[in-house]
């Protein structure tokens, strides 16, 4: 369905031993999703986000880096760009540049 579709990926970066999806079939699922008008999101903890986010086919504006340290700090950065997605039209590929 179109609309305002938003799919966290929150992680440490460390493979955990799917056995359904792997990188290439993960990203042909976001591509699919993304045509659908679902926006992906990656928050990357203690790693470098931009890197793994780039191997999936996530666009940079919607990448963070952050310490596992500073998770408020984060969270507090998430809903702020969460309510700007939820009144906007659409999928986005600058959810954290607004």
């Amino acid at each position: 369905n179109k609309g305002n579709n938003l799919f966290i990926i929150m992680t440490d970066g460390h493979e955990n031993a799917s056995k359904e999806y792997n990188l290439d079939s993960a990203t042909k699922l976001i591509k699919s999703s993304e045509k659908s008008g679902w926006s992906f999101i990656y928050l990357g903890a203690d790693q470098d986000a931009w890197a793994n986010a780039r191997g999936l086919g996530l666009a940079r504006g919607n990448v963070m880096s952050f310490s596992s340290l500073k998770m408020g700090r984060t969270m507090n950065q998430l809903a702020g760009s969460t309510i700007s997605y939820a009144s906007s039209k659409g999928s986005t590929k600058k959810f954290f540049n607004k």
